[in-house]
């Protein structure tokens, strides 16, 4: 199987009047897409379903040999229209006029080598979608794995922060919360004896009133 080769598909795709379609039922047009996520294929081309309801898969520059070797094909079938009609002795004298149509089979060495340029992004790929091109597959995963567990320690470390500052503010609420309590006991003595000296005071008045 060829790159584009990703299930049980037996053809990787049909090539026709210049453009790629996919294995679906009447072979569609193919979607052109660019590889967007993060990893070694970014920027990299290529054909896939555009409706993701088949295995079709093809990176461009593995298609741009097969269309080289499809066009002298294609130019050696006979169009539409164009079939010679004439009486051929032994045969009928009318043809009907086939359309071309190529198909390759590909080897399995060329499946090697598309298993080692696609890598593990071929998964996704192929359920991508025009606006959302779901392609990395396991690199995407892995990406995404290492923002999250990133994201998860930086809010573990801020968290631990917050408790130590929490820890250390309820400490000084123990300590704050003490020094109110000495300062009440202290303005409640203070009281007691600003009262006995006013007491003291009434006391010594009334002697010398009394003397007078």
């Amino acid at each position: 199987m060829g790159s584009g080769d990703r299930g049980s598909s037996r053809y990787a795709g049909l090539y026709q009047g210049g453009v790629w379609k996919c294995d679906c039922t009447w072979h569609p047009q193919a979607a052109y897409r660019e590889v967007k996520k993060e990893g070694r294929n970014k920027g990299r081309f290529f054909y896939s379903c555009a409706t993701g309801k088949c295995n079709f898969f093809l990176w461009e520059d593995d298609a741009r040999p097969r269309e080289g070797y499809a066009r002298p094909t294609q130019a050696q079938v006979p169009q539409p229209g164009s079939v010679d009609l004439s009486p051929v002795a032994g045969t009928h004298a009318s043809r009907e006029p086939t359309q071309p149509q190529i198909r390759m089979n590909i080897s399995p060495v060329a499946t090697a080598r598309a298993a080692s340029a696609a890598g593990s992004s071929v998964g996704s790929e192929k359920t991508a979608n025009d606006d959302d091109e779901k392609v990395g597959g396991e690199v995407g995963f892995d990406a995404v794995y290492k923002e999250w567990t990133h994201a998860v320690a930086q809010s573990e470390a801020r968290l631990n922060l917050l408790e130590s500052e929490n820890m250390r503010l309820l400490s000084q609420r123990g300590v704050v919360i003490e020094k109110i309590g000495r300062l009440r006991d202290k303005i409640a003595r203070d009281e007691e004896e600003l009262l006995s000296l006013k007491a003291r005071r009434r006391d010594l008045e009334s002697q010398v009133h009394r003397r007078r």
